[in-house]
């Protein structure tokens, strides 16, 4: 990559990472960024953490823009609205989910881009707990198997263990 030098590439044809079933043991609250580029029309989900389709944390990009969602027990507890994505070049994207403050927050190059408010749930809900290995934490693909994967380029992406500040997203 012209900017980047090395970038993970994922091609849109069912390429995607999965990170080990205990990444999120025992947190309630996460911030997840990194930085994305989209090739002119493309789409998919950047990242999908959880047990199943039914108790997920997801952020995706699509021609509707960039937004996150988190869904326990099939019912959608916080959705965030859509922001447009820049294509065919580098932008920051970030997701907090916040239960102390109960938010769940999505930014576009460190400004805030949406939230969803009264989100009355925390990461431990969107996972198994005790059997941690039968979680799927994917990057770069949904929970739901029909969906395509994503199609565009991921570099630098972070997992905190707390729900970082607007001014620590936009530093």
């Amino acid at each position: 990559d012209e900017q980047f030098r090395r970038a993970l590439l994922l091609t849109g044809d069912g390429s995607h990472l999965q990170l080990p079933g205990q990444t999120l043991d025992g947190e309630d609250t996460i911030s997840i960024t990194g930085w994305l580029f989209l090739p002119t029309g493309a789409s998919g989900h950047i990242f999908d953490f959880g047990k199943d389709a039914s108790n997920r944390l997801f952020a995706v990009a699509s021609q509707e823009g960039f937004r996150a969602s988190i869904v326990v027990d099939g019912v959608a507890r916080g959705d965030t609205a859509g922001k447009p994505v820049l294509e065919n070049q580098w932008v920051h994207v970030a997701v907090v989910l916040d239960p102390a403050s109960r938010l769940l927050t999505t930014y576009l190059d460190g400004a805030k881009a949406g939230e969803a408010t009264n989100v009355a749930v925390n990461a431990t809900q969107v996972s198994q707990q005790a059997a941690g290995a039968s979680n799927r934490f994917f990057i770069g693909r949904s929970q739901n198997d029909s969906e395509a994967t994503l199609h565009g380029r991921l570099r630098d992406l972070r997992i905190y263990r707390i729900a970082l500040t607007d001014q620590q997203v936009a530093t």
